[in-house]
């Protein structure tokens, strides 16, 4: 009975290893759970993987979803700190990060905001925008 137990123990033992140390099935399960987490644990345990590039683009996607769904420009801000410049989104947060800089000037709508957009946002597609809204509100 001491040997079956043990037989069963070792066979569990074994397949949980294998399991572990393959990083085909590692970065399938991350795939399944698909959270930042995940891949960045696969990217931790499998450094030299052939998976270990599409696990950092995915957490580059999945941080960049997030950042973008929250709107704000400390998230975006935060991607850039955290991501940059590895991920391929780094020039779109960039543009996303000018176009709420836009947003608030227009909500503050003075020429000092205006000016400060076009500071901060050098190549923006809204620097004609400000340009006329700063005419517009000059005396």
């Amino acid at each position: 009975m001491k040997t079956l137990i043990f037989s069963i123990e070792t066979i569990i033992l074994f397949a949980l290893l294998l399991g572990c140390s393959n990083p085909k099935r590692a970065f399938q399960k991350a795939n399944n759970e698909n959270t930042i987490e995940a891949y960045e644990n696969f990217v931790k345990d499998y450094p030299n993987s052939e998976q270990c590039r599409e696990a950092k683009n995915n957490i580059y996607s999945l941080a960049y979803i997030d950042a973008l769904e929250k709107n704000t420009i400390a998230a975006l801000n935060e991607y850039l700190t955290k991501y940059n410049p590895d991920s391929v989104y780094v020039q779109k947060t960039k543009n996303s990060i000018c176009s709420l800089k836009f947003e608030n000037a227009k909500k503050e709508n003075t020429i000092k905001a205006y000016e400060e957009f076009i500071r901060e946002c050098p190549g923006s597609t809204k620097i004609d925008s400000a340009i006329i809204k700063i005419t517009v509100l000059r005396p």
